[in-house]
């Protein structure tokens, strides 16, 4: 399989905590996190992912910090997650780039790279001894004075569609709508086929009234957000990965006893890791699910997925060019790519 493209469009991926209780906290009583996602508590990534963390921060803190999650935009709307970290309204965030590209616009990055499409490699480059992912990317979020607690990858971005699309010819004249920015969004340009952002629910009215012909988004977006029952029509292979980020803000991470910031990154990073583990099977089981639904899967021809590689790559040299840093970045991630499993 041509290495896939990754993408720094995600949806969705992004959460919002509160930390409360640090300052008035006694010494017996508990450091209270909240957690405010966009996701449905039944959405793969909640399950999946977010879901083991408050056992495991509890297990690893003996009770000393308490997380407890607010599902599906229940406490606030995620997408002013950043400016509410900027401003110390809130002091832990889960957030996704593309959301603020203007706001932090060299870190609309790797998703914009040919990257791994194995989840196993991308591990792999995680837990490197030297020049992990987090060791490139870390610096840059502490330059907006923000520590990464873990990441939450996604890397099975399709392209799904009301009516059957199964070439780039076959795009020509569609209207397209997404969340967020970065590759796909790039990618949609360089075939002349502009993208607007748009919200979920957005999304979801959109293909229903049949005001949007095509939807990029991950398996997990798709299915969580039951996309499914207003797109029968997907194709691929996946053309974008996306990389979101739990964060806190440094001021208020070093305001944390030395011990519990050590364990809550390890609570993140344990969580994160389970998302990988589980990450792959999860995609059989959905694929699988979708199929049950009627869903159709096309595949692009190596000569169509030749020219979405060349339409990108010209993207990734010119980010290159104007924020050198990610020349690291892509020399690293090569070493890391291969195909899907």
């Amino acid at each position: 399989m041509k290495r896939l493209l990754y993408g720094g469009l995600t949806l969705s991926l992004f959460f919002l905590l509160v930390l409360v209780g640090t300052a008035n906290s006694g010494p017996d009583k508990p450091i209270e996190l909240k957690l405010n996602t966009m996701f449905p508590a039944t959405h793969p990534c909640a399950v999946h992912h977010i879901s083991y963390v408050p056992e495991i921060l509890k297990r690893r803190s003996g009770g000393r910090m308490i997380l407890e999650v607010y599902y599906a935009d229940s406490l606030f709307k995620t997408r002013d997650a950043f400016k509410y970290l900027r401003s110390g309204l809130f002091d832990m965030a889960y957030t996704w780039t593309t959301f603020h590209p203007d706001e932090t616009p060299d870190l609309v990055y790797p998703g914009d790279f040919p990257l791994v499409t194995n989840i196993k490699l991308l591990k792999k480059w995680f837990h490197a001894p030297e020049d992990s992912y987090p060791d490139i990317v870390d610096p840059l979020w502490e330059a907006y004075g923000l520590k990464v607690l873990s990441y939450q990858p996604n890397i099975s971005w399709y392209s799904w569609s009301r009516v059957p699309v199964r070439s780039l010819s076959e795009m020509k004249g569609k209207i397209v709508r997404a969340m967020g920015y970065g590759s796909i969004d790039t990618l949609y340009k360089g075939l002349d086929l502009p993208t607007v952002q748009l919200t979920i629910a957005e999304l979801y009215e959109a293909l229903l009234r049949g005001t949007v012909d095509i939807v990029p988004t991950p398996y997990e977006n798709f299915v969580g957000f039951k996309l499914y029952e207003v797109a029968k029509y997907a194709f691929g292979p996946p053309f974008a990965n996306s990389m979101s980020n739990y964060l806190i803000r440094m001021d208020a991470f070093n305001g944390l006893p030395k011990d519990l910031q050590e364990i809550l990154v390890d609570s993140f990073r344990e969580g994160q890791d389970r998302w990988f583990d589980e990450y792959w099977d999860l995609q059989v089981k959905l694929r699988a699910m979708l199929e049950d639904k009627g869903v159709t899967f096309y595949t692009l021809s190596d000569a169509d997925l030749r020219e979405t590689n060349k339409i990108l790559r010209r993207y990734t040299d010119s980010f290159v060019k104007k924020y050198p840093w990610a020349a690291r970045f892509r020399e690293v991630s090569e070493r890391y790519s291969g195909p899907s499993q």
